[in-house]
């Protein structure tokens, strides 16, 4: 059976579609026009499910689960997950799928195929998700920012799609000010003149170094910390500083993961803390703080580490139990967390969603994309307090401390003797392999992260 013919491209990103109405609802992405409009308030939207806001009714329940739906076809993919039903085939490698849209996605790795289109730089992707984790990562400067809570987007359609969820359309008396181009009202004048500078291209505000301009002030202003270097938004966990607030979340989700802090900048609001005088502009920031720098933490009997909660600490402590309670039911592999048994699954799936944006080598996680995107950019994030050396992983940072520190926590449960690089204890036990049978307990490797570990395969007694 031959691949669906998708007749109709667009003339903007290049994307095809099977059906012409499929096109000309795409293309509104492109236009701006928004010919849907609320009954109640007149906002416009791109398309008629703006209803289902508005009314919450969902009519198809699954009989199974209970799950509510507004529309039948919804609940009818739902039902698959409970049936199994795969009814999707791919025609390359017989692989089968309950959704259309994944048998899609995976017939491009057959193909080749590269329907994303950066309008930046031109560079085509193969998954959505990988053009906008190229346009965070390369494509700094989010063009689209909401007029509302100022956040800024890489695209358009994330821009709507925040605008229908974070701002849902209110009474339009409170809104005076009407785009006159796409519909959409503002409270102010002056954030519609910002809004009209989509339409027009305008870019009033100029870099004074390198010419390059902007639609908004804040956009140069951030901009402008290529230049300067100023990093002004720094880690309350490890004291990393950084350019960009997002920089800072990545930070936080791959470094500090069960952190509930967020970003903080430094020296900002008139806030300030009364045992060692930082300073917030929120309560909640500043509470945060509190709870994280000053109140008193949960020790982990083993190491002595410190964790803001138990649940943390639970997590923790299995590094030191072993206990590895998620299994794969496809090979038997075991996994301490949840997360490393979701990554681990897409091994066996061949699921790669995250793409190099300079080699279009791809990955199973976003992190490790982002530490391989280092070898490209040189970037070295992690320096070493004691001699000034700067290492791209953080693990490898941990490793080199210790011949500063003199710690070896590496330790041989035959003869005691310890190393401080897992390495070396490997090759130091295999010299008691060739002199006694000894059974020699599984090691964690420290090169990967904790929820990771790959068992060193000593043999036991029975194996000599």
């Amino acid at each position: 059976m031959g691949s669906p013919v998708r007749a109709y491209s667009c003339t903007d990103c290049g994307k095809t579609f099977k059906r012409k109405g499929t096109l000309t609802q795409h293309r509104l992405i492109h236009t701006g026009e928004r010919p849907f409009a609320c009954t109640l308030c007149q906002v416009r939207f791109t398309t008629n499910k703006y209803r289902e806001n508005l009314t919450g009714e969902k009519p198809h329940v699954c009989s199974t689960c209970g799950k509510g739906f507004s529309e039948a076809g919804s609940l009818k993919r739902h039902l698959r997950t409970h049936t199994g039903e795969k009814p999707y085939v791919c025609h390359h490698c017989g692989k089968n799928y309950n959704d259309s849209g994944n048998l899609q996605r995976h017939i491009r790795t057959h193909t080749g195929e590269k329907p994303y289109h950066c309008s930046e730089c031109g560079r085509n992707f193969r998954e959505k998700i990988s053009l906008i984790h190229h346009q965070e990562v390369v494509h700094t400067e989010h063009p689209h920012r909401c007029d509302h809570c100022m956040k800024s987007f890489v695209s358009a359609f994330k821009l709507e799609s925040h605008m229908q969820t974070r701002h849902p359309p209110n009474d339009p008396l409170k809104k005076p000010h009407v785009c006159s181009e796409c519909g959409r009202g503002f409270s102010e004048a002056g954030s519609l003149k910002r809004h009209l500078r989509i339409h027009t291209g305008e870019k009033p505000y100029v870099c004074p170094r390198c010419g390059k301009d902007f639609t908004q002030s804040g956009l140069l202003q951030r901009h402008m910390r290529t230049h300067t270097g100023e990093t002004p938004y720094h880690c309350l966990v490890c004291g990393m500083k950084f350019r960009h607030t997002i920089s800072l979340k990545q930070h936080h989700l791959k470094n500090h993961k069960g952190e509930t802090l967020g970003p903080v900048r430094m020296h900002q609001g008139p806030l300030p803390c009364p045992h060692c005088g930082e300073k917030f502009s929120t309560k909640a920031l500043l509470k945060g703080h509190l709870q994280k720098t000053h109140k008193s933490r949960v020790h982990c009997p083993q190491c002595d580490k410190t964790f803001s909660t138990k649940g943390s600490l639970l997590v923790h402590q299995r590094k030191h139990t072993g206990e590895r309670p998620y299994l794969c039911p496809q090979c038997g592999k075991s996994f301490s967390l949840t997360g490393s048994l979701k990554l681990h699954l897409r091994i066996h799936a061949g699921e790669k969603p995250y793409c190099c944006t300079y080699c279009d080598k791809s990955f199973t996680s976003k992190s490790h994309c982002n530490l391989h995107l280092r070898i490209h950019t040189g970037e070295k994030p992690y320096q070493c307090p004691d001699c000034g050396r700067r290492f791209r992983d953080g693990n490898v940072l941990k490793n080199h401390r210790r011949t500063h520190t003199g710690e070896k926590p590496f330790q041989c449960h035959v003869c005691d003797k310890a190393f401080a690089q897992w390495s070396s204890l490997k090759k130091h036990q295999d010299t008691h392999r060739l002199t006694q049978p000894v059974s020699v307990p599984r090691l964690p490797n420290p090169y990967l992260p904790h929820n990771q570990h790959v068992p060193y395969p000593y043999p036991s007694q029975t194996q000599w």
